[in-house]
């Protein structure tokens, strides 16, 4: 089962923009969302939201990714926003 992972919004951001990232994996026991090794959001189960001012990224391209625990862990392709 693959993870689904999407970020909104994904364009004109700037540092002061609240970034809304869900991830969902049916069957996933947890899930933590990473930018490069760094984890900006872990839920509970199979799936969740959070939401994360871009400042915390920092300016330019950032690639965010899931990974997921449980019986099929699974690791989302990269997610890419732009933080000007």
């Amino acid at each position: 089962a693959k993870i689904e992972l999407t970020a909104t919004p994904t364009t004109n951001i700037t540092p002061q923009t609240k970034i809304r990232i869900a991830a969902k994996q049916p069957g996933a026991t947890s899930i933590v969302v990473r930018q490069n090794r760094r984890e900006v959001g872990r839920f509970e189960g199979a799936s969740g939201e959070i939401e994360v001012l871009a400042a915390t990224f920092g300016r330019g391209p950032v690639v965010l990714q899931a990974e997921s625990d449980g019986p099929q862990p699974a690791q989302s392709p990269p997610f890419e926003l732009e933080v000007r």
